[in-house]
């Protein structure tokens, strides 16, 4: 069981920094076709964003860019980080996704699947880690 979590956790991990690099090199004009890809695509989930019913619509470029920054160094504590640290990524990086999870049920629900398995796999990551403080204690 636990060098199953450990592939898990490794495998989530990854994902994290893959996504949030794309996001970030999304950000440089390496590819225009990636980066126009994204920036239509963070233009849509401007405005269905949470805060947008209130009137803060945030700026694409600004919002990839956090994004990506955001799940890159969440993603790097989840890999490298100890017990308490990849409890505490574990519960930002569900915090975005509960945020994709909500912009996909207003755009595209059948995308719903991708962030939602991503949000088990933190929770299990997350109850491991507790369970693994507790035995220190």
């Amino acid at each position: 069981m636990a060098t199953l979590a450990k592939y898990v956790e490794k495998a989530v991990a990854g994902a994290y920094l893959f996504l949030g690099g794309i996001k970030i090199v999304a950000l440089t004009s390496i590819s225009p076709v990636i980066r126009d890809t994204f920036t239509t695509q963070f233009r849509d989930f401007a405005q269905v964003f949470p805060l947008a019913k209130l009137g803060y619509i945030p700026e694409t470029q600004c919002f990839l860019a956090t994004i990506g920054f955001v799940e890159t160094f969440l993603g790097l504590l989840l890999m490298f980080g100890d017990g308490g640290v990849k409890q505490l990524a574990a519960k930002g990086l569900m915090v975005i996704m509960l945020g994709a999870i909500w912009t996909l049920a207003h755009i595209d629900p059948p995308q719903l699947i991708v962030p939602i398995s991503f949000l088990g796999g933190l929770i299990w990551i997350h109850n491991n880690a507790e369970k693994k403080d507790n035995k220190r204690l």
